[in-house]
């Protein structure tokens, strides 16, 4: 039987979206997910919540649009990364704002 996705399974999942690096696939995610909450959801699972769903695909028309990152010292790489996945966060969230209103 599969396991219910609490609220903070659903935040760490997001987070996950946002940060995501490379090509993004409900299955690779599925992968990555099961180590953060102890088992594997299915994708189904997974786009049965709008929150996730959301993510998931602004995060897959973000990496579509191709955004190439340049060879820099490692510093300024997490620097970048962590920038990415905030404005990542950011438009998601705004999003979701506009939706509600």
């Amino acid at each position: 039987m599969a396991k219910h996705l609490s609220p903070k399974d659903l935040d760490m999942i997001v987070g996950l979206i946002d940060g995501w690096e490379g090509k993004l696939a409900w299955e690779a995610l599925c992968d990555a997910i099961e180590p953060l909450i102890g088992s594997r959801p299915t994708r189904q699972t997974l786009n049965s919540h709008e929150k996730i769903k959301s993510a998931f695909t602004h995060q897959k028309a973000r990496l579509k649009s191709g955004f190439v990152s340049t060879k820099r010292p490692a510093s300024l790489s997490i620097a970048e990364q962590r920038i990415r996945r905030l404005e990542a966060e950011n438009h998601r969230l705004e999003r979701e704002n506009e939706r509600l209103l």
